[in-house]
């Protein structure tokens, strides 16, 4: 999932145009429990979540590459909605991706 890089404008700061920089390649998600339409919302907003949470970390090396075999998301709260099963997904997805390029800026 790539996003094109944001119009500069005069007073955006200039990391905004950086923001398209971020390419993320899901292979398999799985949603269990899930009717077609609620995977439809949980997709739309994962997606919109990924792009926002790419857009505010500018500052990852442009050279970063970083493979995860598997993600847990964590429990989702009774009763949660796919909108925030899906932000919660993508701030652990941007959570482990930053643990793990710091991990290898300090070997």
């Amino acid at each position: 999932m790539s996003r094109p890089a944001a119009p500069r404008t005069p007073d955006a700061p200039a990391q905004q145009a950086a923001a398209g920089n971020v390419h993320l390649e899901l292979q398999r998600l799985t949603l269990n429990g899930y009717t077609p339409g609620q995977q439809q919302r949980f997709l739309a907003t994962l997606q919109a979540s990924l792009e926002r949470l790419a857009a505010d970390h500018t500052g990852w090396p442009a050279d970063a590459s970083l493979q995860i075999a598997h993600l847990d998301a964590g429990a989702l709260a009774s009763g949660a909605t796919p909108e925030s099963a899906a932000r919660q997904v993508a701030q652990q997805l941007f959570a482990q991706c930053g643990a793990h390029l710091r991990k290898r800026s300090h070997v």
